[in-house]
């Protein structure tokens, strides 16, 4: 049978795999106690064994098991009905998960949008505080050409027009900057940029070159 490991709960301390999550799981369902404790203490000396590997070799034994019967009862959820050979502290679960939070997506509109980029959202919010007009149309003109410029490397074959670019312009900021019909020389940038590779493969094609005559000026002396 395939097992459905989406379905799966997450583990607690992936460090110990889902194979001891597993048998802690069974061990609870176990009826007695006794049976439960000599599964306890098979499922500590599979867990040393775990943390010898990962580097706990120098972790004093005194130090390193009570901290593992620590994780077993966490693991558990403190279900598990076992004689714990040391004092320990009751129910408590490990800082991080308390403190725990998914953190949310820095855009909104980043899945709709994302051959930009999120610091493409984050000039044009920029544009949207700026007061002065004049440096506004500059902003507005780099930006436009930054996202023509990224969506070029994103979609190889396919390059957006002017009038694309200034609608979604307009839907990231949200009908805040409207440049849909406005003339863009948004191409000025793209071929500056095409000019300065060429010009930067020249160069490092006329250095090997010149690297490889005086490589060879003496050879034949």
């Amino acid at each position: 049978m395939i097992e459905n490991y989406l379905e799966e709960k997450p583990l607690l301390f992936k460090e110990y795999g889902r194979n001891v999550q597993k048998m802690i799981d069974a061990a609870i369902l176990l009826p007695t106690k006794e049976e439960r404790n000599l599964a306890a203490k098979e499922i500590i000396r599979i867990m040393a064994n775990i943390a010898h590997h990962n580097g706990s070799n120098g972790v004093n034994k005194d130090d390193l098991l009570p901290k593992l019967w620590l994780h077993l009862l966490q693991m558990s959820n403190y279900k598990l009905d076992v004689d714990v050979p040391y004092t320990l502290p009751e129910h408590k679960q490990p800082s991080y998960v308390k403190c725990y939070q998914a953190l949310p997506y820095p855009n909104q509109n980043a899945s709709m949008y994302k051959q930009y980029g999120n610091i493409v959202q984050e000039m044009i919010q920029k544009a949207i505080e700026t007061e002065d007009e004049d440096i506004k149309a500059a902003q507005i003109m780099v930006i436009a050409n930054v996202m023509k410029l990224n969506h070029k490397q994103w979609s190889k074959d396919h390059i957006l027009s002017d009038s694309v670019i200034a609608q979604h312009i307009y839907e990231i900021s949200k009908g805040k900057i409207d440049i849909r019909e406005q003339e863009l020389d948004m191409n000025r940038f793209v071929t500056k940029a095409r000019e300065n590779e060429r010009n930067r493969k020249k160069k490092k094609k006329k250095k090997f070159k010149n690297n490889f005559k005086n490589k060879n000026k003496f050879k034949n002396w």
